[in-house]
C-alpha cells in the first residue's frame, strides 16, 4: 500500500494533468449531448405541436375516424352493387332480332322474330308472320334457354343468337 501512495506523491502532477484532460472531454461530450438532446427535443415538440396547432396524436385519431368512415361507406357500397348485380340478372340484357320471308312464293323479309332475355336466359320470343292478306304476331315463353312451346327454325335461330351474347 505504501508504495502505491508514494507512487501517487511522486507523480501526482502528471496524474492530476491526466484527470483534468479527462475531465475536460468528459465536460465537452456532456455539453455535445445537451446541444444534441436540445435540437431533438425542440423537433419532438414541433412534431407532436403538428399543423393547426393539433398535436400528432389527435391528427392520427382523426384520420383512423375518417378512415373508419370511409370503410363503412366501402361495405355499404359493396352491398348496394350486389343488389344491383341481382336486380340487373332479371333485366333484358340480349336482344337478337332476324328476318325473313316465310312464304316462299311472295313478298320479301318482312317477317321477324325478336328474342329477349335476361342474365339468366328467360324471357320471350317475339314472331311476326307478314302475308299477302293477313299479319299475325305471338310471343312464345323462354326459360333458362328453352321454350314450352315448339319453336320454328328461325326461333331456334334468334334464340341462339341471344344466348351467345354477354
Amino acid at each position: 500500500m505504501n508504495y502505491i501512495l508514494d507512487f501517487i506523491e511522486l507523480h501526482s502532477s502528471i496524474i492530476l494533468l491526466i484527470l483534468s484532460l479527462l475531465m475536460l472531454i468528459t465536460i465537452m461530450i456532456l455539453v455535445t449531448n445537451t446541444i444534441r438532446t436540445g435540437k431533438l427535443l425542440r423537433k419532438y415538440r414541433r412534431l407532436m405541436r403538428g399543423s393547426d396547432n393539433k398535436n400528432l396524436e389527435a391528427l392520427l385519431e382523426e384520420y383512423l375516424a375518417r378512415i373508419e368512415g370511409a370503410m363503412e361507406t366501402i361495405e355499404e357500397l359493396k352491398q348496394h352493387n350486389q343488389q344491383l348485380d341481382r336486380r340487373m340478372l332479371r333485366c333484358v340484357q340480349k336482344v337478337a332480332v332476324i328476318r325473313y320471308n316465310p312464304f316462299d312464293e311472295m313478298g320479301s323479309d318482312q317477317s321477324f322474330s325478336i328474342a329477349l332475355l335476361d342474365g339468366l336466359n328467360d324471357g320471350y320470343i317475339l314472331t311476326g308472320l307478314f302475308g299477302r292478306n293477313t299479319s299475325t304476331t305471338f310471343a312464345k315463353p323462354v326459360k333458362a334457354g328453352q321454350s314450352p312451346y315448339a319453336l320454328s327454325n328461325e326461333e331456334q335461330e334468334v334464340l341462339k343468337l341471344a344466348m351467345e351474347q354477354r
